[in-house]
């Protein structure tokens, strides 16, 4: 898949999961930014910016979190283009613009994070270099957050939301996060059904009750 078909790709999943847990979400004023910042926020602390405490970058959670940006950023993107291709084609013009800078990890998340608040919007370029500070790939984005986004929508049809219903997010000892993990890399994005495939695998075991 090309760039542009991936970024194409993440920004329909995204308007469906917004559509999905709220069908007026491009009118409801949603802050997407501040989203942004506060997740940036808390990339540090896997980045391990507390030197008065022993402990290492915890590379997998730093790609996650930036993960959980993107689904942000994208949000942002989709109310201000308008549609997929739109944002895309932006995504895609910005992606072949950007030149890589060996940017410390702390550094790279607190330039997202400070453009992020100066805007008061999303700063691909910003973002895209702290991918490039924390060894990401487009591909690397791709598959996690496909992976993630089918988290999010497997939670909204088992109730997240939904008072009445209690969702496990922990269950056999480890958090749905980690279980999406562990399917994800048993499979590979290029295949034709990877998003049914990782759906499935959460199905399959989830419990039942």
């Amino acid at each position: 898949m090309s760039a542009v078909e991936q970024f194409k790709t993440m920004a329909d999943l995204q308007d469906q999961i917004n559509s999905k847990i709220s069908k007026s979400w491009r009118q409801n004023g949603n802050e997407w930014y501040r989203a942004i910042w506060i997740e940036a926020a808390e990339m540090m602390d896997h980045i391990h910016y507390k030197w008065w405490k022993s402990g290492t970058m915890d590379l997998e959670q730093v790609q996650l979190e930036l993960v959980d940006i993107f689904h942000f950023a994208l949000s942002d993107l989709l109310e201000k283009h308008g549609n997929s291709e739109e944002v895309s084609d932006y995504l895609m013009k910005a992606w072949s613009d950007f030149k890589g800078d060996d940017q410390a990890p702390l550094l790279a998340v607190e330039e997202l994070a400070r453009r992020t608040l100066v805007s008061m919007g999303f700063d691909a370029a910003a973002f895209f270099q702290t991918m490039y500070s924390v060894e990401m790939t487009l591909d690397d984005l791709f598959k996690l957050y496909v992976c993630k986004n089918v988290l999010n929508s497997f939670r909204q049809d088992k109730g997240y939301k939904d008072p009445n219903i209690v969702y496990h997010k922990v269950f056999d000892g480890k958090e749905d996060n980690e279980h999406l993990m562990d399917i994800a890399k048993k499979i590979s994005p290029d295949q034709v059904d990877f998003i049914e495939l990782i759906y499935a695998g959460l199905e399959a075991i989830y419990p039942k009750s």
